[in-house]
């Protein structure tokens, strides 16, 4: 039970790490791609087991995926336009906004299976 919480986070930072490394075409947007998805995947793994049980925990995952997912997409345009990198390596906005929320969710069905949910009181 000790080693799922290290094991999440090397996957995490792996997945994260590896995924930007492909996506960027400068150091600078790597690292600044890997912090912003990290803190969004962080979110959706603090707030994924304190979602309940049921269709109403799937439903309200899917939606702050989907919401974390055009968070990162919208992050991307402000670290590029900060860092003054082409646009040519862009995805089209749906597409990035399906793919990062759909590993975002990934991530937080992962936390929902692995990690422990708090304690509610009655």
């Amino acid at each position: 039970m000790k080693f799922r919480i290290p094991v999440f986070a090397f996957s995490l930072l792996a997945t994260v790490g590896v995924s930007q490394y492909l996506y960027h075409p400068t150091l600078d947007s790597i690292l600044s791609g890997s912090l912003a998805l990290l803190v969004l995947m962080l979110t959706v793994t603090w707030s994924a087991p304190r979602l309940g049980s049921g269709g109403k925990a799937i439903a309200a995952l899917l939606l702050v995926s989907a919401v974390l997912g055009f968070l990162f997409s919208q992050g991307l345009d402000v670290i590029y336009s900060l860092l003054a990198t082409p646009a040519g390596m862009r995805f089209i906005l749906p597409l990035e906004v399906a793919i990062s929320g759909a590993l975002i969710l990934l991530v937080g069905v992962l936390a929902r299976l692995l990690l422990s949910r708090p304690e509610v009181e009655k």
